[in-house]
């Protein structure tokens, strides 16, 4: 990927429907792609999410997920997962 890319302004930009779509049929292809040195919000996140899947072919009905197991709600939210290699 190009080191250059902000998905933030993916999200802003005139053709942003067609980017995310590009972007999601990348990752099912790949099953994960890096994109490093984001300037992205949490709310910037979130929207990606939904927005990966809108274009994708989810349901408008289904939203982000929450998983059912956690034990405690991130101060994040409960959408939002925290992972860290951080001890």
């Amino acid at each position: 990927a190009d080191p250059n890319i902000q998905l933030s302004q993916w999200l802003k930009a005139p053709n942003s429907d067609e980017l995310i779509k590009d972007l999601a049929t990348l990752v099912s292809h790949r099953g994960v792609v890096f994109f490093t040195n984001q300037e992205l919000t949490i709310e910037d996140q979130k929207l990606l999410g939904q927005r990966l899947g809108e274009l994708s072919g989810k349901p408008a009905t289904s939203k982000l997920h929450k998983h059912p197991i956690s034990e405690t709600t991130s101060e994040l939210g409960a959408e939002i997962s925290v992972i860290s290699s951080m001890g």
